[in-house]
């Protein structure tokens, strides 16, 4: 009676982290797509920081569906444990069997086992949640584990989520060591009034719901100053709103429904400092910038914002897009890093098919991206098999424009035959990605980014898996 009442499918306000519902606006998913990033192409410990109920459970489930299936993962979801409690906690995550409960020996081990996992081409990664609540013994073995490595390489990557507090454990003079080894510290940052809306418009959509008014403006304006902009309290206040529309038999919920889920959740006088926050922090940002903070090297004091892409343009510079991820130098020698296939969805690096018909949403879309976003989707649909390209660059649909400087300045660097765009949908917001090649497998693909000038693998290129239109996860599976 309630679902049909509002014409739901399903409730849209659940407090359990479903990766189905994970919403990528407000940053969310160019912060996963960092994350990835730097656990790929990093050595040292990443940081995740937010506030209780701001998502960060949700991030760490999307990472451990996200990360290539060449990533072996292990997750600790309760960190309360002692020293030994972690060593074998960790080694049964990774598969380790070990017939003696000596530390030493357990160590040995789980050293061994990264050392043949690096040895056959896979990465191990353990993502620590509630990392805040760790003892500071079990904290200084987190320190030692990120030390074992072979000549060249991390054995094991270490990811750690946890609310602000673990921050203040870090500054203290006795973590300074385990500080120093934090390469990269993401901060989840509370929702702010107009992305509240925006996620409460998505839960509703993925819940089966079409009245796009079922909530009034009155009323997502109170869900956002009561809620502070956490996810978790903005889910107990629709829901609860939901609910009290319901039993008033009305279709619209209003802000005297909200006003009642307020007062019984307790949260009229909810922590209005979190929005002053949210504003300092967004104080001398560009229009467009992403709101994440981005650590970068040992000094926990010394913050920057995600890089923008470095432009391809060798005369005058083109604006330079955001792209999420942090731009490789542009004219970087060396040996270029192993290619990983990143997945946008499920466990491996298949991504879903070209549309057959998707309007490319963009206020000045150029020439070479619309012709390239026919050519690719015509090039798709002819290919008898699922084929591999390389992704060079991925953006939000509305900087098409920019997307055709980059374009143009790629073709100058490589045939302009190999370059196609296709679209796709995060969270609802649409997105291009300019892809390059088309190889019949990942080793083919890999072979070839190595040989990609530096310039069009700068703003973190990898190789990716893209199944032909009207091929379902099923026919793949075959």
């Amino acid at each position: 009676m309630f679902l049909e009442h509002f014409g739901l499918s399903e409730p849209p306000f659940r407090l359990t982290p479903d990766t189905g519902r994970f919403f990528a606006g407000a940053n969310r998913g160019r912060m996963l797509e960092a994350l990835i990033h730097a656990i790929l192409h990093g050595e040292g410990i990443v940081r995740v920081t937010g506030e209780v109920g701001s998502g960060k459970t949700m991030l760490m489930r999307m990472l451990l569906e996200r990360l290539p299936a060449e990533v072996e993962t292990a997750c600790l979801a309760h960190p309360a444990l002692s020293r030994e409690e972690m060593l074998f906690a960790l080694s049964e995550e990774l598969g380790v069997s070990v017939a003696s409960e000596r530390p030493g020996a357990l160590l040995q081990a789980l050293q061994q086992r990264l050392i043949d996992l690096h040895a056959v081409g896979r990465r191990a990664v353990v993502l620590i949640d509630e990392a805040h609540a760790m003892p500071a013994a079990t904290l200084e073995e987190i320190r030692l584990l990120s030390n074992l490595e072979t000549r060249d390489a991390k054995l094991l990557q270490i990811v750690l989520f946890g609310q602000p507090e673990l921050d203040d454990m870090l500054e203290s003079a006795r973590m300074r060591q385990l500080r120093d080894r934090i390469t990269h510290h993401f901060r989840i940052e509370p929702l702010r009034r107009e992305d509240v809306a925006a996620y409460v418009a998505f839960r509703l959509r993925a819940a089966g719901c079409a009245n796009e008014r079922l909530f009034s403006k009155a009323a997502l304006r109170r869900i956002a100053a009561a809620s502070g902009g956490l996810t978790r309290r903005v889910n107990v206040l629709a829901d609860k709103a939901l609910l009290a529309a319901f039993a008033a038999g009305e279709r619209e919920v209003g802000a005297a429904h909200v006003r009642l889920a307020v007062r019984d959740s307790g949260l009229e006088h909810a922590a209005r400092w979190q929005w002053v926050l949210a504003a300092v922090a967004a104080v001398g940002v560009l229009a467009g910038a992403a709101a994440v903070l981005y650590r970068n090297g040992p000094d926990p004091q010394a913050s920057e914002r995600i890089a923008p892409a470095a432009p391809l343009r060798s005369g005058p510079p083109a604006t330079p897009m955001s792209t999420g991820l942090p731009a490789a130098p542009a004219g970087g020698g060396g040996a270029p890093q192993a290619a990983r296939p990143i997945a946008e969805s499920g466990s491996t690096a298949r991504v879903e098919p070209l549309p057959a018909a998707q309007p490319v949403t963009a206020k000045t879309p150029g020439p070479r991206t619309d012709a390239l976003l026919a050519r690719t989707r015509d090039r798709l649909a002819a290919s008898p098999t699922d084929r591999w390209v390389i992704q060079l660059l991925s953006a939000p649909a509305e900087n098409a424009a920019e997307l055709d400087r980059f374009i143009a300045d790629a073709a100058r660097l490589a045939s302009e035959d190999a370059l196609g765009i296709y679209p796709s949908e995060v969270g609802g917001v649409p997105r291009l990605a300019v892809i390059y090649g088309d190889y019949p497998d990942l080793a083919a693909a890999s072979v070839a980014l190595a040989q990609l000038p530096p310039e069009l693998r700068a703003n973190g290129a990898f190789p990716r898996e893209i199944r032909r239109p009207g091929r379902s996860r099923e026919d793949t599976a075959k």
